[in-house]
């Protein structure tokens, strides 16, 4: 049995993991790190949008 390794996912989902801002900008993981970093309240509720909000973008 293989692991599954980072060749196995699409090359947009690569590339989104990797970069600060791909097609859609920041990935939610991104903005939520950014969210947590700056102790924004309800972060944990937010989807992308309301983080980008939030965050002031």
């Amino acid at each position: 049995m293989e692991s599954a390794e980072p060749d196995d996912m699409s090359s947009g989902r690569r590339g989104g993991l990797h970069s600060r801002s791909g097609a859609q900008g920041q990935t939610y993981e991104q903005l939520y790190a950014e969210a947590r970093r700056r102790n924004i309240r309800g972060r944990s509720d937010m989807n992308k949008t309301q983080l980008r909000r939030a965050l002031g973008g």
